[in-house]
């Protein structure tokens, strides 16, 4: 799975930040974002117990409320993403049955709410500082890694399927776009002159390298038959055709062609026929 591909681009942004004297000063725990994976990055897990998967003792919103969630009927920010993992970490500790699922009759809604897109509408809100917007930004990329791996060893338990993590690919794309954008904006409002200008030049360079591995990772999952659907990964491919426009142009030329030729290769391999329509769409979007 390409969980190791964000949660280390993750890491890369939240030093990054450090780096640019935008965060909040205090040091992202690494251990939110690990998870249990191999060593080439895919997911070491049984197939799910269909009792378990059967047996849905998911929530209603709200329930989920009641145990401290924020509504999902307003925009969050980073600090309602974090509180909302939270919530997840104390009912996975008692119930992990009873954790929100994508589309699901009960706990739907506030599955969406996690990944929604309106959560990021907070940081194009021009009016307010820039920084402010930045250390939100980092906010929710943290909180979304923490999601996502207490959802993996929900995975790895059989608590949960595949469905899932293509949302929260889905999102953190999203968001690293977002982040992107932000410090595309930043840049210009550094001093040359300062002493620390070329060291934040090369984080600036790191993030970069580390968007190639995202994108790599993510096309990676496309291939993963065994824990994803087809129509999971005709969603992965939906957030691809969406980001991938905007991640491009921040690659490198030798990973911008990497890119365009695994794309290539994707859309003749036999086994990914299902899918081929979708990644030949998105490779001409690319041209």
């Amino acid at each position: 799975m390409h969980f190791r591909a964000i949660r280390n681009w993750s890491l890369t942004l939240l030093t990054l930040a450090i780096t640019f004297g935008c965060n909040n000063g205090s040091t992202p725990s690494e251990e939110l974002l690990e998870s249990d994976t191999s060593e080439n990055g895919s997911v070491e897990s049984e197939i799910p117990s269909q009792a378990l998967l059967s047996e849905d003792r998911s929530r209603t919103t709200a329930e989920y409320i009641d145990a401290g969630m924020p509504s999902p009927e307003r925009t969050w920010t980073g600090n309602d993403l974090a509180r909302a993992a939270n919530v997840l970490s104390s009912i996975y500790q008692t119930n992990p049955q009873a954790l929100p699922k994508f589309q699901n009759d009960k706990s739907g809604e506030v599955f969406a709410k996690l990944v929604s897109a309106e959560n990021l509408e907070f940081h194009h809100n021009a009016s307010l500082p820039l920084p402010q917007r930045i250390n939100d930004a980092f906010a929710l990329l943290q909180a979304i890694g923490q999601i996502t791996k207490l959802y993996l060893t929900a995975h790895n338990q059989g608590y949960v399927e595949g469905s899932e993590f293509v949302e929260f690919a889905g999102f953190q794309l999203r968001t690293v776009v977002v982040i992107s954008e932000l410090v595309d904006e930043f840049v210009p409002t550094l001093d040359a002159n300062d002493p620390d200008y070329g060291v934040r030049m090369q984080g600036l360079e790191q993030m970069r390298s580390g968007l190639a591995t995202v994108v790599a990772g993510s096309l990676l999952s496309l291939t993963e038959t065994s824990v994803y659907a087809v129509e999971d990964r005709r969603r992965m491919i939906d957030y691809l055709s969406e980001t991938l426009p905007e991640i491009l142009p921040r690659l490198s030329s030798a990973n911008r062609q990497e890119t365009l030729v695994r794309l290539k290769e994707l859309a003749n391999d036999p086994s990914l026929q299902d899918l081929k329509p979708e990644l030949t769409a998105l490779q001409s979007k690319l041209k």
